[in-house]
């Protein structure tokens, strides 16, 4: 069985995750993401984070690993941020 990548949140991140996730205009998947990590962050796995989410485990999986690499602003990336180019043909 494969164990997840531990998450570690500082203080003012999981302040942040929070005010994220409880936020009224916030847009729902932004708050799906946050509850995730949130979750990561308490010691659960995958698949337990997607029992309780009701997502895949894979979804669980992506964010968790996205907040690993890219943090918080990871999670506030939208598929309008990206130009849609392979790497290859992108300007330098």
């Amino acid at each position: 069985m494969r164990v997840a990548s531990a998450i570690s949140l500082s203080e003012e991140t999981r302040l942040r995750l929070e005010k994220l996730a409880r936020g009224r205009s916030t847009r729902f998947a932004f708050v799906q993401r946050s509850r995730i990590v949130l979750l990561a962050g308490d010691g659960l796995q995958n698949k337990q984070i997607a029992e309780r989410m009701e997502v895949a485990p894979r979804m669980a999986a992506l964010w968790r690993n996205r907040f690993l690499t890219l943090g918080v602003e990871g999670l506030l990336r939208t598929p309008a941020d990206r130009d849609g180019l392979p790497p290859s043909l992108r300007r330098r």
